[in-house]
């Protein structure tokens, strides 16, 4: 048991939402706190009464919804944290959501030393809050993420069994009279690769790498340009966009797996390396595989 549960903290975890996304998320967990705070009246608040209890559990909601999107906003353009990666994992996005929840709970000591008069502005009832915020929120936040991870996991496999790379497709490619692709670096001399050797064109800021077999052997050329002005090029090709950084050679897709991030494509000839698909590109793969 404790195994597998290691295990499943080391799998990867799917991508955050966009911010819009993450700000309605938060919204709906303000609410919660609010009308659960007026509602059970926890931790000696049936003291309090009338409008004083409704602005109060009020308050602790917008702390949550002000505290979290600020926390949002720092791991995307502060510390840039990445979670659209396959080195995100489950025991990371554990890590980042106990980071949160202590974060909102900073701002409840706030906003509560703020209404009472800062009569608790002492480290000791810090630790406490903290201590007690992470023992009761840690379980749900480790059952919540394991649910997340298993039904993102098993819709991506159950949309990977449906998408069949086309043998036809293949056979017709190795039959395909050789042509040539013109990649026009900026600057630089134009570069000539057979259309047929091209695997996939990764990002890489304002570089692309360019993956092709030559005497059956993986090669990789860099080349200064962007993904948007590669994918003009190689618009007559049979290169396609599958993810904001990658565009992949369509009749080379040997297989098509899933796991908890989304789509990953496996290419003839190249092995170790797994091309992502985004959602937004999985029903255009899928109508010209299928």
């Amino acid at each position: 048991m404790i195994k597998e549960l290691r295990e499943r903290l080391q799998e990867p975890f799917p991508d955050r939402k966009n911010l819009k996304q993450s700000f309605l998320s938060l919204l709906g967990v303000g609410l919660f706190v609010s009308l659960f705070l007026y509602l059970i009246q926890p931790f000696g608040m049936r003291g309090v009464s009338g409008r004083d209890l409704l602005w109060i559990c009020f308050g602790f909601g917008v702390v949550t919804v002000a505290f979290g999107l600020l926390y949002e906003l720092l791991n995307r353009y502060a510390f840039r944290i990445q979670m659209d990666l396959p080195s995100w994992t489950l025991q990371k996005w554990i890590i980042n959501s106990t980071g949160l929840i202590l974060w909102i709970a900073f701002g409840n000591f706030l906003f509560i030393n703020y209404v009472f008069g800062w009569n608790m502005l002492k480290p000791l009832f810090l630790v406490q809050m903290l201590g007690n915020t992470v023992m009761v929120g840690i379980f749900p936040i480790v059952f919540s993420g394991l649910m997340i991870q298993l039904r993102a996991a098993r819709t991506y496999q159950h949309q990977a069994e449906q998408i069949h790379p086309a043998s036809g497709l293949q056979d017709a490619a190795l039959e395909t009279t050789t042509s040539l692709v013109h990649l026009s670096p900026s600057p630089g001399n134009p570069i000539d690769i057979p259309t047929e050797s091209l695997r996939y064109v990764e990002a890489m800021q304002n570089y692309v790498s360019v993956y092709y077999l030559e005497e059956d052997r993986l090669k990789k050329e860099v080349i200064r340009s962007t993904i948007a002005n590669m994918e003009s090029q190689l618009a007559d090709s049979s290169m396609i966009r599958c993810h904001r950084s990658y565009l992949v050679n369509i009749d080379v897709i040997e297989k098509v797996n899933g796991n908890a991030q989304g789509l990953k494509l496996t290419l003839q000839a190249v092995s170790g390396t797994e091309i992502p698909v985004s959602r937004s590109y999985i029903p255009v793969l899928k109508k010209l595989l299928s």
